[in-house]
This record gives structure tokens, C-alpha cells and sequence, in this order.
């Protein structure tokens, strides 16, 4: 399997993505949402668990409780109203816990 795939189990099928094309992955409580373009795909893993396959990419990062970002798509990061927005024009909130590890992401990243 390629390097830059994820599997992904749904309820009706497995699915292979190529990392580069999420843009965010939103926790609904034991599953996860996958945001790709316009399509959105329900994994049966939790947030936490995807945030563990993800990290190896070094593109993903987790901004919140609720949310892993791909740096590769951000927009903007409002650092007084704790939100960042990607070019999908999503706005996605940022935890005040967050924010400083986000900001030191993105400066070893550039």
C-alpha cells in the first residue's frame, strides 16, 4: 500500500484516501467525519485513534477536542477569537490548550 494512503472503515465498506486530499476530521463521539473536498465519510474509529495514524504524515494536527486539521489547507488562524479558517472556507475552533502547540507546529513545519 502507498505511503500517503489511510484506511478508512466505514459501516458499508473500506476506503483508501490519500491523505493529502482531507482537509479535516470532526470527532462525533465514537466516530470520526472525514472532510475531503466535498464529500464527508464516517470512520467507526474514534478521533483519537485516527490522530494516531495521522501523525506520521506530519501535516495533521489536533486544534481541539473535537478536531484534527491538515496545516496544508489553513487559511487563517484568529488568535483572539480562537478559531482558524481553511481554504474550504471551513471555520474550525481552536482550544485556548491548543492554540500555543498549533502555533509551534506551524513554525517547525514551514
Amino acid at each position: 500500500m502507498r505511503k500517503d494512503l489511510l484506511q478508512i472503515n466505514t459501516s458499508k465498506a473500506i476506503h483508501f484516501f490519500d491523505v493529502n486530499k482531507i482537509f479535516f476530521c470532526k470527532s462525533r463521539g465514537k466516530v470520526t467525519e472525514f472532510h475531503l473536498n466535498e464529500s464527508i465519510y464516517l470512520s467507526n474509529k474514534n478521533l483519537g485513534e485516527h490522530e494516531k495514524d495521522l501523525e506520521i504524515f506530519n501535516t495533521f494536527v489536533r486544534i481541539h477536542h473535537s478536531y484534527i486539521i491538515n496545516i496544508n489547507y489553513l487559511l487563517t488562524v484568529d488568535k483572539s477569537k480562537f478559531n482558524c479558517t481553511l481554504i474550504n472556507n471551513a471555520n474550525i475552533p481552536i482550544s485556548r490548550r491548543k492554540l500555543k502547540k498549533l502555533i509551534h507546529f506551524l513554525s517547525n513545519n514551514k
